[in-house]
């Protein structure tokens, strides 16, 4: 008996029934696999949002920060520039009486006849103006670390150093030479003589000398504190 070529049956039914479970898998997997790219693209979107946020909030504060630091060098601008302009009045002065100073006492060392009123003839130490209050106030509340230039904080620092020396240089020097007006205001008249007064004049001499000498010290430290000042708020506009 002749036969046909027999069908594979099984075979084709076999591919038949898993056809719509392959199908489905792959669409599953292909649903799983965009999830989870929308998930992925989602919570990049959050952490850029978040880091954008810091980056917003950092730079809004370095800019509040930097109008507050170029504020403040300005303020002490000012300051370092009538410390310098009253430094250099009081300098001026302090020059006159240091030259009626040394003239008294050339006479006095000469034997050249003595003013009438030599008892009452005393050196006057003159003393500046108060100054730096904006420096001085932000070295009180701790501000300083405000300054980003390290040469500003510096010379900054040195002039106030400077400034406190000179006073405490003054205020002695006006207790000296009050200490000796008082020798001489004591005496009787005519009691004093000449080598007595030439030593209370040297001293009267080396006090103005180093008064000057202070000033001189300050104006440089002014000046340096200035510079630095400049170069700083030029860096910043």
């Amino acid at each position: 008996m002749l036969r046909g070529p027999i069908e594979p049956a099984v075979r084709t039914g076999h591919r038949a029934d898993n056809m719509p479970a392959d199908k489905s898998n792959r669409q599953e997997s292909i649903l799983k696999e965009k999830n989870w790219l929308r998930f992925a693209a989602e919570a990049c979107v959050i952490v850029v949002s978040i880091l954008l946020a810091f980056g917003i909030d950092a730079w809004w504060d370095e800019l509040k920060e930097g109008h507050r630091e170029q504020a403040y060098l300005v303020s002490l601008r000012a300051d370092v520039i009538e410390t310098i302009h009253d430094n250099e009045r009081v300098k001026a002065r302090q020059l006159q009486e240091q030259e009626r100073i040394l003239s008294i006492a050339e006479m006095i060392r000469s034997g050249a006849e003595l003013p009438a009123d030599i008892r009452t003839t005393f050196p006057t130490v003159v003393l500046p103006a108060e100054s730096m209050d904006a420096y001085r106030d932000l070295v009180a509340s701790g501000g300083t670390t405000l300054l980003s230039s390290e040469e500003v904080r510096g010379a900054m620092a040195n002039l106030l150093q400077r400034i406190e020396y000179n006073d405490r240089a003054e205020r002695w020097a006006l207790d000296v030479a009050t200490s000796a007006r008082m020798i001489v205001l004591s005496s009787e008249p005519g009691s004093m003589n000449r080598d007595h007064l030439s030593d209370i004049w040297v001293v009267y001499v080396d006090i103005g000398e180093r008064l000057i000498e202070g000033k001189n010290r300050l104006d440089e430290s002014a000046k340096n504190a200035l510079a630095a000042l400049d170069a700083s708020i030029g860096r910043m506009d």
